[in-house]
């Protein structure tokens, strides 16, 4: 069991690292205005999150089998109860259990702060399409007579309007 729960956090790992650059070249396209090739990734990127699902489905059963062998509540097996079973129960696989679960939890967090980072660029660049688009449309297009003044004397509403109507 716990060979095969190896193998399934190597393949989740695999996983994390691809899903890692994914989210570098979304970081680059987003920076690039790359839409298309933005669009491109999606799709990789959802199979790769189903794939994950798929090992992580698979990770779960197996620490719930982990636990009944050690006789510990599955809820309160987490990692760090893990590695301290592991290394009392079955020393010869200790080194590469902790390995592997040091190397899951560097590609979580990293995985973690580069997608919070994207999202932060996704925001900014949503802001900046508003912007542009308030500052080219206005909230209100202002409404101009014959000799450029505003229609009534008055501007309906403040603002800075780069396309305005003449009448």
């Amino acid at each position: 069991m716990l060979r095969e729960l190896i193998e399934v956090l190597k393949k989740e790992n695999e996983i994390l690292e691809s899903l890692i650059e994914c989210g570098n070249l979304k970081q680059q396209y987003i920076i690039a205005d790359n839409v298309k090739e933005l669009d491109k990734l999606l799709p990789k990127e959802h199979v790769l999150l189903a794939n994950l699902n798929t090992w992580e489905d698979k990770r779960l059963m197996l620490q719930e089998k982990m636990a009944d062998y050690w006789q510990v509540k599955r809820e309160e097996l987490t990692a760090d109860k893990m590695l301290e079973q592991v290394k009392a129960s079955f020393p010869f696989f200790y080194p590469e259990f902790a390995e592997i679960m040091d190397a899951l939890t560097a590609n979580l967090s990293f995985l973690q702060r580069l997608n919070r980072h994207n999202n932060e660029l996704i925001e900014q660049a949503l802001q900046y399409i508003e912007t542009v688009q308030v500052l080219l449309e206005g909230d209100e297009a202002g409404v101009y007579g014959q000799k450029n003044n505003p229609a009534g004397g008055k501007v309906s509403k403040p603002g800075i309007n780069l396309i305005d109507k003449k009448v």
